[in-house]
């Protein structure tokens, strides 16, 4: 009796502990505005955005307004090369390496040429400190002046915002800015370094579905890399794979899969933990888009399984669920279809 009370006191103490931490992070805690959605996040940590596409891929140079023009002319040096397999005296290519300002002075744009044939295109757009840069490579002479508008019409709606505010209108919170455009395309990427858990890197991914929809088997997809890893040897390690928990789950409204396993140590790396869950979305639905969050433990730098992980199995899914649980679609986000603002199609 006297051993069974004592461990109860153990398992007690470790889930308050686990507890303490979490209230801990729930009270002092950030929103996040990410595409039309919610995040809450503990203060202090890190956010780093990725890839990002809004019909265009879209990028932040931080702090660089003033030196813009040195952008442009790195830009240009750049392309001197790719423009002599050019003819010259072609329309297109007397404007190629020229900075042009399109309707509205807030912006230029940088045609430049990509392979034999292929134009690409570069709109800087200065908002506040900023410049963020839109690039459509590879275009044909003929969708030019198509992709000059449509990246004319995204840059229009770009507004600067600080990176807690959360907008009360439809539209897109992307890095430091905030767009009023419906795309046709999106993709946004970003990850969160926790700053009481430096080794944990939780990263979020959406894409805006087009006709189709990505299917999703993290069952099946674990049972054939299992069997690829019998192949090759490595029962033994496969066999000290743990399994927290797996099976559908929905976050926010979103019906999906999750997985949480604890990655064994060996070949030189520790133990870790990989968590992931993917949702399929909808056909052309702005608030079901595809989406893959995932949450690894023991990083160093950009480098996965490099340190011993600071969470525990059970503190790392309650912070997975805290995180998970705590999303949510943003007010307003999406207006009537006969309200969104559209880019020239």
């Amino acid at each position: 009796m006297e051993n069974e009370s004592h461990s109860s006191s153990i398992n007690i103490a470790k889930e308050q502990g686990i507890s303490d931490k979490i209230e801990v992070m729930k009270s002092n805690a950030e929103k996040l505005c990410f595409t039309r959605f919610i995040i809450n996040f503990p203060i202090g940590s890190k956010i780093s955005f990725g890839r990002m596409t809004i019909n265009s891929k879209i990028y932040r140079l931080p702090g660089e307004a003033d030196n813009l023009e040195k952008i442009i002319d790195r830009e240009i040096k750049d392309n001197k090369d790719s423009a002599r397999i050019f003819n010259k005296g072609r329309e297109m290519d007397k404007i190629s390496g020229t900075p042009f300002s399109s309707s509205d002075p807030r912006f230029l744009h940088l045609l430049g040429i990509v392979g034999t044939y292929n134009y690409s295109i570069h709109t800087f757009v200065k908002l506040d400190q900023d410049i963020y840069i839109l690039e459509t490579p590879g275009l044909d002479k003929d969708f030019v002046k198509k992709a000059l508008e449509s990246d004319t019409q995204i840059a229009k709606s770009l507004t600067s915002q600080k990176q807690f505010d959360i907008p009360n209108v439809p539209g897109i919170c992307i890095d430091h800015a905030f767009s009023s455009i419906e795309p046709t395309f999106e993709n946004i990427e970003f990850g969160i370094r926790l700053k009481d858990f430096p080794d944990v890197h939780f990263s979020v991914q959406t894409i805006k579905n087009g006709d189709g929809v990505i299917p999703v088997n993290l069952a099946h997809e674990k049972s054939e890399s299992m069997k690829q890893g019998m192949t090759s040897g490595l029962e033994t390690w496969l066999s000290r794979l743990k399994t927290l928990r797996e099976g559908k789950r929905v976050v926010s409204d979103w019906h999906g899969e999750e997985m949480l396993l604890r990655v064994p140590g060996g070949f030189g790396k520790p133990s870790i933990h990989k968590f992931i869950f993917r949702a399929s979305g909808l056909p052309h639905d702005p608030l079901h888009p595809f989406v893959e969050l995932t949450m690894d433990s023991g990083v160093e730098g950009n480098q996965t399984a490099s340190r011993e992980p600071s969470l525990s199995d059970e503190e790392a899914v309650a912070l997975w669920d805290w995180l998970l649980n705590s999303i949510h679609v943003r007010p307003n986000a999406v207006a009537h279809r006969s309200e969104i603002p559209q880019p020239n199609e």
